[in-house]
């Protein structure tokens, strides 16, 4: 699949949200391993490690359901 350009990126609202949503759910099981993982290890310093993807997996979450929120928005005051 060839890299997306400005010319062939689509900017429909339904577009956008949709891969909002996509990046979304990896996010969703980027946090899920992470938290698995993380029960798994017994070395302080492994664990440490993992808990702070843990805490960036779920800020990366925040952030997505805030820029679906935005996104919802703009095209509501848009009238698009």
């Amino acid at each position: 699949q060839p890299l997306m350009t400005k010319n062939s990126c689509s900017m429909s609202k339904e577009d956008i949200v949709f891969n909002l949503n996509q990046g979304l759910e990896a996010e969703r099981r980027a946090l899920e391993m992470s938290q698995r993982l993380l029960v798994l290890l017994d070395n302080p310093e492994e664990k440490e490690k993992i808990s702070l993807i843990v805490a960036d997996e779920e800020k990366h979450i925040e952030i997505t359901k805030r820029l679906i929120e935005m996104t919802n928005q703009h095209y509501i005051e848009n009238n698009k």
